[in-house]
């Protein structure tokens, strides 16, 4: 479930609500840019990841 951590971050009150009761996943920022229809997005090791956030 989302928690207030989401709302801290986010800034955005009324973010909690819609994801109630849905699937969900976590993912870490490993290049910026776009992400758009179409693109790959690849699972990778979880000790690959380069930063985290942490509360």
């Amino acid at each position: 479930e989302p928690c207030q951590h989401l709302i801290d971050v986010t800034g955005i009150t009324g973010i909690l609500s819609p994801l109630i009761h849905r699937g969900g996943l976590h993912a870490a920022v490993v290049a910026g840019g776009a992400i758009r229809i179409g693109d790959a997005i690849e699972a990778i090791e979880r000790s690959t990841v380069i930063a985290t956030t942490q509360r």
